[in-house]
């Protein structure tokens, strides 16, 4: 996750499971000033793959006091903001 340009949060999840082809669970939380900002975000969820296979970059406004959660679907297409 890059915020504002700069590196706000790298993460390398190992698959869950007996046969390690689960999913993985992150959770972070980490605080950022109210305000407008450019949120990219970059997963690949294919080792066989390099570089990312899933991206989204845009402009959010975050309110003071307010939660951003980013998720990851698979079966729709990609990364939704909530």
């Amino acid at each position: 996750i890059d915020l504002d340009s700069a590196l706000a949060y790298r993460h390398v999840a190992m698959p869950s499971g007996l046969s390690k082809d689960g999913a993985s669970t992150v959770y972070h939380r980490f605080p950022v000033q109210a305000g407008e900002h450019r949120l990219a975000i970059r997963l690949n969820d294919d080792a066989r793959t390099s570089g990312f296979n899933y991206q989204r970059e845009e402009m959010v406004t975050l309110k003071p006091g307010k939660v951003l959660v980013i998720d990851f679907n698979q079966e729709t297409g990609g990364i939704p903001l909530q």
